[in-house]
């Protein structure tokens, strides 16, 4: 399954490949999946035990991906078990939490209604909770058509097309399916259909393989369609009699 999406303004486009994951690395994935749930879960903690603390008191605390860095600095020298994962994995889902506390702060603050509220991260559980895994740069790379990510894990990717450019970011995780699915996001080229100097866009509109694109047929709007519905239909010819 691979799936392109670019557009005028944007800076990456992303591609979704589907993953062949041995015995091995698949039991190396969740090992650092329960790593980094663990991390999420006491952020979660933190940042409640920090709201309790502000309730009524004259100086705000705060709980932003600062003090969570150094709570995670903290645990990995004290905790061996956490010190054996890679710390890429780990780092990238406190960034993850703080963008998921940010948004649903900036909801109650802007007095949205409760049915359009992001809401606050909650924990997550080890038979509820599906893994997914975020690596940058320092977290991965790509060898003789195969991805190594931190922690010594090799994955077999079946390439159905070349990426244009060095990817900048990895996100391994498992759809409903239980497949695991991969997205690189390599930093975005201009690439021009042969005849014109115009930048070649895949969307909703457009279908292609990279090189020529072909315009698909849109429906009617439901207005149009609806309109045309409705309208008397012509009687048929009444001759008279054979």
């Amino acid at each position: 399954m691979t799936t392109l999406q670019m557009s005028e303004g944007a800076g990456h486009a992303r591609y979704t490949y589907r993953l062949r994951v041995s015995s091995t690395a698949r039991t190396g994935l969740e090992t650092e999946w329960a790593r980094c749930r663990w991390v999420w879960n006491e952020c979660v903690a933190m940042s409640r035990k920090v709201h309790a603390a502000d309730q009524g008191a004259a100086e705000k605390t705060t709980c932003g991906p600062a003090q969570l860095d150094e709570m995670l600095t903290e645990a990995r020298d004290a905790m061996s078990w956490l010190r054996e994962g890679a710390s890429v994995p780990q780092q990238q889902t406190i960034r993850d939490f703080a963008k998921s506390r940010a948004k649903a702060l900036k909801d109650i603050k802007a007095r949205l209604p409760l049915r359009q509220r992001a809401g606050m991260p909650r924990t997550k559980r080890k038979r509820d909770a599906l893994p997914a895994l975020n690596y940058t740069t320092r977290g991965f790379r790509l060898k003789d058509g195969r991805l190594h990510v931190a922690g010594g894990i090799a994955l077999t990717v079946p390439w159905s097309r070349e990426l244009p450019a060095a990817p900048t970011s990895v996100r391994i995780h498992q759809d409903s399916l239980g497949a695991l699915v991969r997205v690189v996001r390599p930093r975005h080229q201009n690439t021009a259909a042969p005849g014109n100097g115009r930048r070649a866009r895949c969307g909703p509109g457009r279908q292609g393989d990279g090189h020529h694109h072909v315009r698909r047929p849109r429906p009617p709007p439901r207005r149009a369609r609806k309109e045309r519905c409705a309208a008397p239909r012509p009687l048929p010819a009444d001759d008279g009699p054979p």
